[in-house]
Order: structure tokens, then sequence, then C-alpha cells
């Protein structure tokens, strides 16, 4: 599996108009990587909240 970020902050961006928990993370310089992702493992914290190991 390839490390994308590690020990980085990066912006939960809310979409409007796509429902109330439609949000997206801007990883940066992921732009030129080809093929899909499908999933990708996050963890991190949000506003103190904790979580580990979330697609």
């Amino acid at each position: 599996m390839k490390e994308l970020l590690k020990n980085k902050e990066l912006t939960l961006n809310y979409i409007p108009n796509h429902g109330a928990w439609t949000y997206n993370i801007v990883i940066p310089d992921s732009k030129d990587i080809k093929g899909k992702w499908g999933d990708i493992k996050v963890s991190g914290t949000i506003d103190g909240y904790v979580f580990k190991n979330m697609n």
C-alpha cells in the first residue's frame, strides 16, 4: 500500500447542494496520480474527535 501523506493537516471541504454530510479532502500533489483510487484509509481528528482507519 502506498502512503500518500503522513502527519499533514488537511482541510475538510463541504460540498454545497449534495446533502448534509458531503465533504471532500483535497490531497496536495495528487492530481497527476493516474488510475482509480477506490477507498482511501484515513485517520485523524476533527474538533478533538479521534477516528482511525476510516474509508
